[in-house]
């Protein structure tokens, strides 16, 4: 398996694709029925959500754990990663801070939403959307950047069209959730596949939207834009800081923007990294 996914080949496509389809299309099809199934065999629905999420990315989970280390990347945190957690923090305060003042600082949160738009949507969408669907084809081939984003970025925006009520809100919702899909990616490569940093700043994220109800869906407002544009912003600047404080140059350039060059060990580059 590892060698199907060292060099790209029309097999391995065909085996992404597939396991995509089984992810995205069972969700959308069959994802309520199995809730439902679930949820009337568990104790809780937070024990029937994450578990419908888990039958049905079963074989994406086993197909990654067999030719990558992201288990060990889930489980295990060094002190400098442990220590970057902050970094989330400190990025989405202008996100709680303007949306809390608009809103003088009342929530309107509700248990179950707390749990499955914000802890549970945060967690399944970067561990499937970024560390796998996007992460599998960016670390294990040599696609670059753009190409192993876009089917990924083009899924994942899908997924949120249900938000939208007209052609025009609809639309705009599909190209604010592309380019979130590829402001995480970005920042899942460049703090080198950590993972848990990607995931709670989407949590927080998705939070500070839906504590003081910011809108009814990811196309948002004026005010609301305008606090995610700096909380984007933040992120980004601090990010290329870090990166020339280490001297570490940008993993996301020229050379890996569409095709990776490949390394006297016949292996994509970024296969020396993992």
């Amino acid at each position: 398996m590892k060698q199907i996914f060292r060099a790209f080949n029309w097999y391995g496509l065909l085996l992404y694709l597939g396991i995509v389809a089984c992810y995205t299309l069972g969700l959308t099809t069959y994802g309520q029925s199995i809730f439902n199934w679930l949820n009337s065999r568990l104790p809780s629905y937070l024990l029937a959500y994450p578990a419908m999420h888990l039958v049905l990315g079963l074989p994406a989970i086993l197909w990654t754990l067999s030719i990558s280390r992201m288990k060990s990347s889930l489980l295990k945190m060094s002190l400098d990663q442990f220590k970057q957690l902050l970094l989330p923090v400190l990025w989405t305060g202008p996100m709680f801070l303007g949306y809390g003042a608009a809103q003088n600082f009342s929530t309107g949160l509700s248990s179950s939403d707390f749990w499955t738009s914000c802890v549970y949507a945060a967690f399944f969408e970067e561990v499937f959307y970024r560390g796998i669907f996007f992460g599998m084809l960016f670390r294990y081939t040599r696609l670059g950047f753009i190409p192993s984003l876009l089917l990924s970025a083009l899924v994942f925006a899908c997924m949120h069209l249900y938000q939208g009520k007209a052609l025009m809100e609809t639309t705009g919702i599909f190209f604010i959730t592309f380019l979130a899909a590829g402001f995480f990616a970005w920042l899942y490569v460049e703090w080198r596949y950590h993972l848990w940093l990607i995931i709670l700043l989407h949590f927080l994220m998705n939070l500070s939207w839906g504590l003081f109800d910011v809108a009814e869906n990811a196309l948002g407002s004026g005010l609301a834009n305008a606090m995610r544009t700096i909380t984007i912003a933040s992120a980004i600047i601090t990010t290329l800081l870090a990166k020339k404080s280490r001297g570490h140059s940008l993993a996301v350039n020229r050379s890996t923007l569409f095709l990776k060059p490949l390394l006297n060990s016949g292996c994509p580059r970024d296969l020396k990294s993992t």
